[in-house]
C-alpha cells in the first residue's frame, strides 16, 4: 500500500527592486535545503510591483524620497548591506535603480515555464543590486551583452525561450 506525503505549498512575493527580496532569497533556500522534507515543499512565485508605473529612478533618490530624509535612507541602506554581507551579497547602492519591474517581471514568468527562473532571477538581482545593471532597459533584458544572457530575443513583449540554451551555461560572466 502507498501512503500519501502532505505537501506543504509556500507562496513567496517578491519584486526585484526591493533591497531586502534578495536577502530573503538567500536565507529561504538555506533553510529549504536544510529541511528534512523539502521534498514536500511546493513553492509558488507571484511577481509584486513595489513601483508600478514608476519611471526608472536612481535607488538612493527613491529611498530619500519614501523616508523622508538622507540620514532616514542612509540609516536603512546601511542595515541592508549589513544583512547582505552577512549572506554573502553586496549592494552597490550608487549603481542601483528603482521603478517598476514590469518587464522583468514579464521575463521571469517566461523563464519559469522554460525551468530557469531561478537562474533568471539570481541573474537580474545580481546584475541589477551589485552591478549596477538596469531591469528597465528592454535591450539589456533581451541582449546578450552585458547580461551574457541569450534567454528571449526581441520583439518585446512576446519573448520566447530559444531552444538553444543551456541554463548552466548562460548567467556566467567571462
Amino acid at each position: 500500500m502507498q501512503t500519501l506525503k502532505p505537501t506543504l505549498t509556500i507562496d513567496i512575493w517578491s519584486d526585484l527592486v526591493c533591497p531586502w527580496c534578495w536577502i530573503a532569497k538567500k536565507r529561504f533556500e538555506q533553510g529549504l535545503n536544510r529541511f528534512e522534507f523539502r521534498d514536500q515543499v511546493v513553492i509558488r512565485h507571484h511577481s509584486y510591483r513595489l513601483a508600478g508605473g514608476t519611471p526608472a529612478m536612481p535607488f538612493k533618490d527613491a529611498i530619500v524620497k519614501k523616508l523622508g530624509s538622507q540620514h532616514s535612507a542612509e540609516l536603512m541602506m546601511n542595515q541592508v548591506g549589513t544583512a547582505g554581507k552577512s549572506e554573502g551579497l553586496i549592494y552597490n547602492f550608487d549603481g542601483m535603480m528603482f521603478g517598476d519591474t514590469e518587464d522583468a517581471h514579464t521575463l521571469l514568468v517566461a523563464a519559469r515555464k522554460a525551468g530557469i527562473a531561478d537562474a533568471v532571477e539570481e541573474r537580474f538581482y545580481h546584475g541589477s543590486i551589485t552591478e549596477g545593471r538596469s531591469l528597465f532597459d528592454r535591450q539589456q533584458l533581451t541582449l546578450k551583452p552585458p547580461w551574457k544572457m541569450t534567454i528571449f530575443a526581441p520583439p518585446f513583449p512576446t519573448m520566447k525561450p530559444t531552444h538553444s540554451l543551456l541554463a548552466s551555461a548562460a548567467f556566467r560572466f567571462l
